[in-house]
């Protein structure tokens, strides 16, 4: 134990000190060192992917909600995440809940999918109405996000309104902040103060998800980051193996936070009878799509030519009620206009 902290030691000191360029082998070595045999063993046995461009659905669940006899449980942050390591471009799509969208035929609330089928079914949804190819997801509880912010000392975020949850000792004031495993969980599901609702959660959670990977980009933590991976792998469900995410830690260090833009899925917020949707602007919807993940929708391929195009994906048809649109107003600027107020480089915790 002794020797693998002094050695991530001497190696963040390099780091930091700019004294020793490292590459990419050199990085696989250093994360690499904190591992045990059998967990190297799985990284050399992982079978290859496509390291130069990865998308992965990242689905939140709440553990404490008590699902009715037969579902799975709904999901209650469902994001797109994808990675280019040639060019370090990171694009995160927010994928409201309360989104109205075809479910085997039936119109109702996309997080409603996975309590019905489970990422089966979520994926296969996402498939059906967005004509996204997802290879790869890893659905996470809170309390897993919870120890992750804990295992990396904290995040630091701007917090826009006032959290209070007495039951959970959690009072956060408006303001730039370090928050601890619970106080980001806190951060992450609110959305009673925000004037609109669910659609401030998701501004939230993007910030969070923001911050979260530009933190964990930093010198000390991509050298953590196997370690992470191997102590958490087994809170967390995924299609990718232990060893194929492993692997791409040292690619990791090509991605920018720079280089990250955050999307939502274009629509807004409306009332169905009593129910509370988020209804899909399906013509912008589609031209984000095909600017931000062209390569992941559908397509096919023309014999006489040998050209690859696209799919005639047709976006579901259908007529919406009446309904009346409820009275909000949009809290994005906040975080454009505040989050770099102070930088988290600034605090000094990044070394």
């Amino acid at each position: 134990m002794k020797k693998r902290f002094l050695i991530s030691m001497l190696l963040a000191i390099l780091i930091f000190s700019g004294s020793f360029m490292f590459t990419r082998n050199q990085i696989q070595t250093a994360a690499m060192a904190n591992l045990s045999e059998e967990e190297k063993k799985l990284v050399r046995e992982a079978p290859p992917i496509d390291l130069d461009n990865i998308l992965i659905l990242m689905v939140g669940v709440d553990e404490d909600e008590k699902p009715e006899e037969g579902s799975k449980g709904r999901t209650d942050t469902m994001m797109l995440l994808k990675a280019n390591f040639k060019t370090g471009k990171i694009d995160i799509l927010s994928l409201p809940r309360d989104s109205r969208v075809d479910i085997e035929g039936n119109l109702d609330k996309l997080n409603h999918a996975h309590a019905y089928g489970g990422m089966p079914l979520l994926l296969s949804t996402l498939q059906r109405n967005f004509g996204l190819k997802i290879d790869y997801y890893i659905k996470v509880s809170f309390s897993a996000v919870k120890e992750l912010v804990d295992a990396i000392g904290g995040i630091y975020l701007n917090v826009p309104v006032p959290i209070s949850v007495p039951t959970l000792h959690v009072d956060l004031k408006p303001g730039y902040q370090k928050l601890d495993g619970n106080e980001a969980l806190m951060f992450v599901r609110y959305r009673e103060g925000y004037p609109d609702g669910d659609i401030g959660r998701v501004h939230a959670q993007q910030y969070f998800m923001k911050e979260f990977i530009k933190q964990m980009l930093s010198a000390k933590n991509i050298i953590n980051l196997p370690s992470l991976i191997s102590g958490y792998y087994s809170h967390i469900e995924t299609n990718l193996l232990m060893g194929q995410m492993i692997k791409m830690v040292p690619l990791a260090s090509k991605l920018s936070s720079d280089a990250m833009d955050m999307h939502t899925i274009p629509g807004k917020g409306a009332y169905i009878g009593d129910t509370s949707y988020y209804i899909i602007d399906w013509e912008d919807t589609s031209e984000m799509l095909n600017t931000y993940f062209k390569e992941y929708r559908f397509i096919q391929e023309d014999n006489s030519d040998q050209v690859v195009q696209e799919s005639q994906y047709t976006e579901p048809q259908y007529t919406e009620p009446q309904y009346t649109e409820p009275q909000y107003t949009d809290n994005t600027q906040y975080y454009e206009e505040n989050q770099n107020t102070q930088s988290w480089e600034d605090s000094g915790e990044n070394e």
